[in-house]
């Protein structure tokens, strides 16, 4: 059974916020080794982000716990270990997963809009530089 959830609120950011620069110095080596003087021709740098990259990625956990006035304090505000439920199905765990699943999962992804990069020659010198893009 899935647990329909919508209270859940996406805000959007300024993409560059959380986008981090990938360094073109590797590109421009690939082209000044490739491309000597007497080369004539194109040379292609690939692009493609290994699975290490999502290693890198930091999480930054911020938590807002409210609590009604005359509450007594929970077991967790006094310090105690709470029991972990034994049960085989966790209504509140399945909660978590399928809300992840169901709203940020399928979109949670590191990659560059940037396929490859041409760069084309005559006798050393760059006459032209082509991006191709992620369709």
């Amino acid at each position: 059974m899935s647990l329909p959830l919508n209270w859940g609120i996406i805000r959007r950011v300024n993409p560059s916020a959380n986008a981090v620069e990938i360094p073109t110095d590797r590109i421009e080596q690939a082209f000044l080794e490739k491309a000597r003087v007497g080369f004539t021709g194109s040379v292609t740098v690939h692009l493609s982000l290994s699975e290490d990259a999502a290693e890198s990625v930091r999480f930054v956990v911020e938590c807002n716990e409210k609590h009604r006035l005359g509450d007594p304090p929970s077991a967790r505000d006094l310090g105690f270990p709470v029991p972990k439920v034994a049960l085989d199905f966790d209504p509140r765990e399945h909660a978590v997963y399928n809300g992840v699943a169901e709203k940020i999962r399928h979109r949670l992804k590191l990659g560059t809009p940037i396929r490859s990069v041409t760069g084309h020659f005559k006798d050393g010198m760059m006459l032209a530089i082509e991006v191709q893009e992620v369709q």
